[in-house]
């Protein structure tokens, strides 16, 4: 399994988590589809309106699910667990994405073509566990 990466005293990070935005109305229909062609047991998240399906051992990353209130169609955004989120998102913003948000548990951040992702500590419903600022699969 790959380990996180250190990037100029940003902390550890890892890309954890591939989050699916779907509508309300289709959120239970898409979060069966994913568990039953993958294979990968799911869980109500930790958040309210949101799942995941927990990938098996030696994956480093896990599906998640976010529910959401419009009709929008289904869309995607990744998610690094990092020990700093403060200090990860000044350095992706030197790199040349936006803060969009600070929240108390992610980031929300744009690339900079626009395409949003996030940043998340260990408290915030990843798989990652960021004790001693290491990231390891639980």
């Amino acid at each position: 399994m790959p380990g996180p990466v250190r990037l100029d005293g940003a902390g550890a990070s890892r890309a954890d988590e591939l989050c699916l935005d779907v509508p309300a109305g289709t959120f239970a229909r898409e979060r069966s589809f994913w568990s039953a062609l993958t294979g990968w047991e799911g869980q109500a998240g930790a958040r309210s309106g949101s799942a995941c399906l927990d990938p098996p051992a030696g994956m480093p990353v896990r599906l998640w699910f976010r529910r959401g209130d419009g009709g929008d169609p289904v869309t995607g955004h990744i998610g690094f667990a990092c020990d700093d989120r403060r200090a990860l998102a000044g350095r992706h913003a030197a790199a040349g994405a936006r803060v969009l948000a600070v929240l108390p548990r992610e980031t929300t951040m744009a690339d900079p073509g626009g395409r949003l992702y996030c940043l998340t500590g260990g408290d915030g419903g990843t798989p990652a566990d960021l004790a001693g600022s290491t990231l390891a699969w639980p």
